[in-house]
């Protein structure tokens, strides 16, 4: 009986041809990426880590600090130009 199922891929195996990223590499470009959601301000980078990863905030601390990453350094989300935002929204990054 032929196997249909496919072999997993070992980490240090490259995708397709192309040298796949270590997990501590994704790991890290996801810490130092994280952002507030749209209309939030002024949130420490934790809080923008936690919210990725669904973490608690001493989880969140620590993989800032493994990462180089400010903890404590404010953060404000974007607004799209071209979505402006209505006074509903506001009140709710305000009450949220």
């Amino acid at each position: 009986m032929n196997n249909i199922l496919p072999t997993a891929v070992s980490t240090e195996e490259s995708i397709t041809g192309v040298d796949r990223p270590s997990d501590r590499e994704l790991l890290g470009r996801a810490v130092t990426l994280a952002k507030p959601e749209r209309g939030r301000i002024n949130q420490p980078k934790w809080v923008c880590v936690r919210n990725v990863f669904e973490v608690g905030s001493t989880t969140a601390n620590l993989l800032c600090s493994e990462f180089g990453v400010d903890p404590e350094k404010l953060m404000d989300g974007g607004y799209c130009e071209e979505c402006p935002i209505s006074d509903d929204d506001e009140e709710s990054a305000d009450n949220g």
